[in-house]
């Protein structure tokens, strides 16, 4: 469900730093992330990554997903090779 969210969100017509849209992102992109460690299969997609991050930043350090923001920075930092 949350990898459908994310390939809805990938459509050129969704603006994904909108709030609607930033949170759905941010929220799809970190349990892609949880479930991928505990399943041990590949995470979320690069872009996914980066717009998540940049959404969390944007919201700021009391944000709900703000403590991912070094996880996704690290994840972010190993390009898109690694994410896929």
């Amino acid at each position: 469900m949350a990898r459908e969210a994310l390939a809805i969100l990938g459509h050129p017509d969704v603006i994904r730093h909108n709030p609607a849209e930033g949170s759905v992102l941010s929220c799809s992109t970190i349990l892609v992330e949880e479930l991928a460690t505990e399943l041990n299969v590949t995470g979320a997609e690069y872009r996914d990554l980066v717009d998540a991050l940049r959404y969390i930043k944007a919201v700021g350090p009391k944000g709900e997903f703000a403590n991912w923001i070094p996880y996704l920075e690290h994840k972010a930092a190993q390009g898109p090779a690694a994410a896929a």
